[in-house]
């Protein structure tokens, strides 16, 4: 079943279930490698160097430039050239 915001939904189970449950499997997921390695000292640098990836990584994404905006911004600086253009020509014009 489709909840209409991408999510789904499993049938007789709320929210509130699901979310305690991929909260459940988080800590297991987390703590399974803990207890093995005997410290988190290991998970906690692999945890910042994959955050600092993420953050490079989206960082540079956001300064990609998209064409479309590219292409608008040009055309807009294109009419504003050519408003002042207009508006220097009548500027000039006698009968005005």
């Amino acid at each position: 079943m489709d909840s209409g915001c991408g999510f789904r939904v499993l049938a007789g189970f709320s929210a509130g279930d699901q979310a305690a449950d991929s909260i459940a499997r988080a800590i297991i997921a987390g703590g399974v490698p803990i207890m093995m390695l005997g410290s988190p000292v290991p998970l906690l640098c692999i945890l910042v160097i994959l955050k600092i990836g993420m953050d490079i990584w989206l960082h540079t994404k956001s300064h990609k430039a998209d064409p479309l905006k590219k292409r608008e911004k040009h055309l807009d600086q294109k009419v504003e050239r050519g408003a002042k253009k207009n508006s220097e020509i009548r500027s000039e014009d006698p009968k005005s």
